[in-house]
């Protein structure tokens, strides 16, 4: 197994000091390694197509949107 000096992509240093297949490693990740557990929901909210906000899903297409600890929001869709 041989060592590399340094790894470059497109001219800018991508890795230094580090073997080809730690490289290939950290270039084409294939799991997740650290799961952040401290992120909790805040506030979640609906909004039908009409843009009314409700706390639950009202009949029909909804979208959801998730407030998290860290001030991040998701939005996903829900029928209902």
């Amino acid at each position: 197994m041989a060592g590399l000096s340094a790894v470059y992509e497109n001219g800018v240093l991508v890795y230094k000091g580090c073997k080809y297949d730690q490289a290939q490693q950290l270039k084409n990740p294939d799991a997740i390694t650290t799961v952040d557990a401290a992120k909790q929901p805040q506030s979640v909210r609906y909004y039908n197509l009409a843009g009314v906000e409700s706390t639950e899903p009202q009949p029909g297409l909804n979208l959801k949107v998730t407030t998290w600890s860290d001030g991040s929001r998701t939005t996903h869709k829900i029928i209902k």
